[in-house]
């Protein structure tokens, strides 16, 4: 097992070695061959990723989880590139037949540029459309990486964008905008909470009734937060189901993925209710009343990675007029504004007391103070949360969130 802290050193070293082994290559084959190896290259790998959308409906269908399906992104790029670059690179050695030393020479050397340049345009590509869907452990190896972070710096933006864009599962939607023109973001006091709150043994016990929800559409995945509110139910946000067609969740965000079903769905609010067939987690107790100051806990899957206690404070609550998860105004809600840095893979995810009941569920974060989170109050959400408990009806899922 790699010990974490050199992960990015021994990726770097793989790296240099893959790139020395490709020059060389291209040292042995020339421009020709080696041209049209590398446009056989590319061809069969965004051929193989043209069928990513299929395969990857069918990998959730399998409920495989986040690295397992980074690992068959890889592969089926390999194996498309692989296979491209046999038919064209068979076919220009074929058609290789001068002799002429200093012809031959000249041929070698641009081949040898031709195929460093391609392995950092091809590294970095690899990088951008790996990098949405990796479990955070890959991430952070990648961001500790110079040969990876220097690759996706010399590609160029359109390609950076469009390799993205191919192999994208996003960690979350926009969040909505919870205060539009012409009301200003509040500025309410702010202390630093206590961060012994998430050793405390109610936050402990809440935890095994937390789970990471999974929503495959909207052109891949997104990950978000829900909590456990009644038998079979669990609550998350509109904006992390939006648009979905299948609903995964993971109680602790570990173990294989249970299938849900939407019940519940309103976009104005921003909430949802899953029921999964089947699920033993214990509901969670939830509290009308919050004072102000109070310190919490923030429960999640932070960029979509493992499970996360964050120490917040509540600085106070108010009424608030924003717009819905499509951006349309006229929405308000009660919310609590958290002193806590709340990240996209967090929404939906509980705001707990010190003795781990539900205060509020997270749904966005400020525009202007990334420390300042915010979340619906449990006044807020009650009434529809408690209208699900029994619903078992497959509703819509809507469109996909544009926030």
């Amino acid at each position: 097992m790699v010990n974490p802290a050199w992960a990015p050193l021994v990726l770097d070293a793989v790296i240099v070695l893959l790139v020395v082994a490709l020059a060389l290559r291209g040292w042995r084959r020339g421009l020709l061959a080696g041209g049209l190896g590398l446009l056989g290259e590319i061809g069969g790998a965004a051929l193989a990723l043209s069928f990513w959308p299929q395969v990857q409906s069918w990998l959730a269908a399998q409920a495989l989880g986040p690295g397992e399906r980074t690992l068959v992104l890889v592969l089926l790029v390999f194996v498309g590139a692989a296979a491209g670059q046999a038919l064209l690179g068979g076919l220009a050695r074929r058609l290789r037949s001068h002799d002429n030393v200093v012809v031959h020479t000249g041929d070698r050397v641009l081949g040898m540029t031709g195929s460093l340049i391609a392995a950092v345009l091809v590294l970095g590509a690899l990088a951008a459309v790996i990098r949405p869907i990796a479990p955070a452990a890959w991430a952070e190896t990648m961001d500790g990486s110079r040969a990876v972070t220097t690759s996706e710096a010399l590609i160029p933006a359109p390609l950076r964008r469009a390799a993205s864009g191919l192999g994208r599962i996003a960690k979350d939607t926009g969040f909505p905008r919870v205060f539009v023109a012409p009301t200003p973001e509040p500025t309410l006091p702010a202390h630093d909470p206590d961060s012994s709150i998430t050793a405390s043994a109610g936050v402990v016990a809440a935890s095994a009734s937390v789970v990471k929800v999974t929503s495959v559409g909207c052109g891949g995945e997104i990950l978000g937060s829900g909590w456990v509110s009644s038998d079979e139910r669990v609550v998350t946000n509109a904006h992390v189901v939006a648009g979905g067609t299948q609903f995964l969740v993971q109680v602790g965000g570990t173990g294989r993925p249970r299938r849900a079903r939407l019940v519940a769905f309103n976009p104005d609010v921003d909430l949802a209710v899953l029921y999964i067939p089947g699920l033993t987690a214990r509901a969670l107790t939830t509290t009308s009343t919050l004072p102000d100051q109070s310190d919490v806990v923030v429960a999640g899957f932070p960029g979509g990675g493992s499970y996360t206690l964050l120490p917040g404070r509540v600085s106070g609550s108010l009424e608030a007029m924003g717009t819905n998860i499509y951006g349309q105004p006229g929405t308000t809600r009660t919310i609590y504004v958290l002193r806590a840095t709340v990240e996209h893979g967090d929404s939906g995810g509980p705001v707990l007391t010190r003795d781990g009941r539900v205060a509020g569920t997270v749904f966005a974060r400020s525009l202007s103070d990334p420390g300042t989170g915010y979340a619906l109050t449990d006044g807020q959400t009650s009434g529809f949360v408690d209208r699900a408990a029994d619903d078992v009806a497959a509703v819509p899922s809507g469109a996909c969130a544009s926030n």
